[in-house]
């Protein structure tokens, strides 16, 4: 399969705000490009004003528990797209390094026919998750969007017509109060242009976590097959000089490891931010979410339910994302040294013995963390919806 089909719902998704990753998947240095500087910023722009417009209406409104979980989710949501949009664009260089690296190795790994069931099953598994993830992402911003949308080309159509139409201002994108009138029908038109626009932006940034799950799984593959080859680097050998090709290749695949565990370092880096935000507003998130729920169901509120219900399971999987995925990739770091005492070095020289021992004990694999806080896991995953049902019954009270 070629690496760039692989990538294509990433590389459709990033070229809708102004990124691009093909030129990591072709022989070109990396480019500074002036449309995703002004992308970054207009996203930015958008998101940042949105979350003080969000404030402003915290302080103004007298909000009852019900508002808040109305208003608490997209506000935290935007506010982790900040810190994704920002984390990516500090580290653009490295990200570039990084799909430049898994672009060259795959050139080998799709040479391991005796792995593809088990690269493909990695591939159709992240396949999966990203696509249900990126559908539920497109139905929840579908359901904050589409009913002012609605409003307005009713409007239009019908003044196109000629017919006496009556128009509900106060149906919004967000249940926001703004420091300004716009009680006219060009004013309100440009209001749900800018919350569209927000919506927009927010909904094609998310894919910021399917990207993870991508850099996860190609890490996953990596070291799936540096481990057959290590497993397959220690065979019978009976001259010395076998005996010294069979160190420069061990050689070879320990440089290939070290590269490997730098990869994980890169991409953690990158990622620290956008996790460590993730898993503790989320927790909250997901309890306002739930309480949502909870009131639409009870108050018969369909379009309430449609928002709540499509949000808590796109913040759900953002959380399955990273401790799930996280957690596969640092069990396939850590086959390694199983790997290498499998092979059959028993039946190889005393030298080569005592180097296999030496890597054995050295080493060691890869635990994804966030900040070295919170481990990435799917303990972790459990330990956070212990603690939202825990806030969560603590909220109920209050509503």
């Amino acid at each position: 399969m070629p690496f760039k089909k692989i990538w294509i719902l990433e590389i459709f998704f990033f070229n809708r705000i102004g990124k691009s990753l093909r030129d990591a998947f072709i022989e070109k240095n990396y480019e500074e490009k002036l449309i995703e500087t002004f992308f970054f910023f207009l996203d930015f722009f958008l998101h940042s004003s949105f979350i003080v417009i969000s404030l402003y209406t915290l302080f103004v409104v007298e909000c009852d528990m019900l508002f808040l979980a109305e208003l608490i989710p997209p506000l935290f949501g935007v506010s982790i797209i900040v810190v994704k949009s920002a984390a990516l664009w500090l580290h653009r260089r490295d990200l570039f390094t990084v799909l430049r690296d898994f672009y060259t190795l795959w050139n080998y790994n799709k040479t391991k026919t005796d792995l593809l069931n088990k690269i493909n099953k990695l591939l159709v598994t992240s396949k999966k998750f990203r696509y249900y993830y990126m559908s539920t992402i497109i139905m929840s911003t579908a359901a904050y969007a589409l009913r002012p949308i609605i409003i307005v080309s009713t409007y239009w159509a019908s003044l196109s017509e000629q017919l006496n139409s009556t128009f509900d201002f106060p149906i919004i994108v967000y249940p926001l109060q703004y420091p300004f009138e716009y009680q006219t029908i060009a004013r309100y038109s440009l209001l749900i242009l800018y919350e569209e626009l927000v919506n927009y932006s927010a909904a094609c940034c998310l894919i910021c976590d399917a990207l993870y799950i991508q850099l996860m799984t190609h890490i996953s593959i990596n070291f799936l097959v540096l481990a057959d080859d290590f497993k397959n680097a220690s065979q019978c050998i009976d001259n010395d000089d076998n005996d010294n090709k069979q160190i420069k290749n061990m050689v070879k695949l320990i440089n290939k490891h070290r590269h490997m565990l730098v990869i994980c370092k890169k991409v953690e880096s990158i990622y620290n931010p956008i996790v460590f935000f993730t898993i503790i507003i989320n927790g909250l998130d997901l309890c306002f979410c739930v309480i949502v729920l909870d009131k639409g169901f009870s108050d018969g509120n369909w379009a309430l339910v449609a928002k709540g219900s499509t949000l808590t399971v796109a913040i759900f999987v953002q959380l399955l994302i990273y401790c799930n995925f996280s957690h596969t990739a640092s069990e396939m770091t850590a086959s390694i040294e199983n790997s290498i005492y499998d092979s059959e070095w028993v039946n190889s020289s005393e030298k080569f013995k005592k180097m296999i021992l030496m890597i054995m004990h050295a080493s060691k694999g890869y635990t994804f963390t966030a900040y070295g806080v919170f481990d990435l896991n799917r303990e972790q995953l459990s330990a956070v919806i212990q603690t939202t049902m825990s806030y969560f019954t603590l909220l109920r009270s209050f509503t």
